[in-house]
């Protein structure tokens, strides 16, 4: 099985910085960890509608982070680009920048 191990090891020039804390690694990456090192094993005719694999700890701040996204933008799309550029130039730059807090996991007021 490991004949040929180091086919399987990233040459030195591609490896990174030793992660310390779980904020030092990617975004969805500890999701992304947990589904495919956590397998489920599940019986499909026993299923209920309960259960979710997919369903993490993090799901639910993962959909009110999206759901506060969503409340940024949806203004600003539904006044359509021509009259948001032309009358509220700033309330896109502010838009933006909140959406960027968010997504880097800092605080929004948006």
């Amino acid at each position: 099985m490991w004949d040929g191990w180091q086919n399987h090891v990233l040459h030195q020039n591609n490896r990174s910085s030793p992660v310390s804390i779980a904020s030092d690694v990617v975004s969805g990456y500890v999701d992304w960890y947990h589904k495919v090192s956590h397998p489920y094993v599940h019986n499909p005719a026993h299923s209920t509608s309960s259960f979710d694999p997919q369903y993490t700890s993090h799901t639910s701040y993962y959909q009110d982070r999206v759901q506060r996204i969503l409340n940024i933008t949806r203004r600003i799309v539904d006044m359509g680009k021509e009259v948001a550029l032309r009358d509220f130039p700033d309330d896109v730059y502010n838009a933006v920048e909140s959406i960027q807090n968010l997504l880097e996991g800092r605080s929004s007021d948006g």
